[in-house]
């Protein structure tokens, strides 16, 4: 859970993206950790917005799953 926090956003109160790319980092990294059983990097995150997020909505909720693993890549 994200809270909305104004020094994240930009001039009109829209969250920043990169802030939200960020978070959503902070979220795949831990699961990724569990899942690999040891330190792992992120190698390429493509992100679509589908709507802003602004002060109204008061928190922004990230969640992540695994969908497949392999040797090399999760």
């Amino acid at each position: 859970r994200v809270p909305y926090q104004k020094r994240f956003t930009n001039p009109i109160g829209i969250y920043q993206g990169g802030m939200l790319a960020a978070c959503l980092d902070e979220t795949f990294g831990p699961l990724s950790y569990m899942a690999a059983g040891g330190p792992c990097l992120t190698l390429s995150m493509n992100v679509t917005y589908l709507g802003a997020f602004n002060e109204q909505m008061g928190h922004a909720e990230i969640h992540a799953d695994i969908l497949k693993q392999t040797k090399n890549f999760i």
